[in-house]
């Protein structure tokens, strides 16, 4: 049983209403429309929002029919009827009418999945874990502070990617769901050279010796 299996479950049991924010995660970010489906669990809401709109500003909040209660027109707000967006969002919904789209992720994931793993495999004397799934992935570096510098490095090889994580320790990959393979192992490259030269640069920092002073090399002498 996964953890949202179990969250759906404990749910349910308190009559609780279970959300699930797929603002960043849904619209096959994950690999499916929603982020939760291959869990099998029925959410009372859904939040969406970023891809949904197609790069114009929307977002939506799916209701399960047995709980909404408001009437129409009573749900109102300052940001509503952004036509264009509505055009945008029409638009991207209409590359889920096939498996194109779909089996278009699957593919960028192997290789985001195989190139990761190939990259944790060469540092072995810096460690890091990678998860993810689908096209939403990080490199974790733990404690050590050096995944900003990464996306420094990167940005300045023509590479936009940032940080994650409660002490900006997760290198975070997040490409766009239609990028083509070719551009993604571009991508992927630049990170790799980044990687290596920020790691090389830490090292030879680290090993620089510390000059012996003076009084460190004198001889105690015994006092009678």
């Amino acid at each position: 049983m996964t953890y949202k299996q179990r969250i759906a479950n404990i749910c349910k049991q308190h009559d609780v209403l279970l959300i699930i924010d797929d603002i960043q995660v849904g619209n096959g970010r994950t690999g499916t429309f929603f982020s939760f489906e291959p869990s099998g669990i029925k959410p009372d809401l859904v939040c969406l929002s970023k891809a949904i709109g197609g790069g114009f500003p929307m977002s939506l909040v799916l209701i399960n029919p047995d709980i909404d209660i408001w009437q129409p027109g009573q749900h109102t707000g300052t940001f509503r009827g952004n036509n264009l967006a509505f055009v945008a969002s029409r638009a991207v919904l209409e590359y889920w009418r096939d498996d194109v789209l779909i089996n278009h992720i699957a593919d960028n994931a192997k290789t985001i999945v195989s190139r990761l793993q190939q990259i944790s495999d060469k540092l072995t004397s810096t460690p890091v874990s990678i998860r993810g799934k689908g096209m939403v992935w990080g490199i974790d570096t733990g404690d050590t502070p050096w995944a900003s510098d990464v996306c420094k490095k990167a940005f300045e090889n023509g590479l936009m990617i940032e940080t994650s994580g409660a002490n900006d320790q997760v290198i975070k990959l997040l490409p766009p769901l239609t990028i083509s393979n070719e551009d993604l192992c571009i991508g992927l490259d630049i990170l790799e050279r980044s990687i290596a030269s920020v790691l090389t640069n830490r090292q030879s920092v680290m090993s620089v010796s510390v000059p012996t002073m003076p009084w460190q090399t004198l001889t105690p002498v015994q006092v009678s």
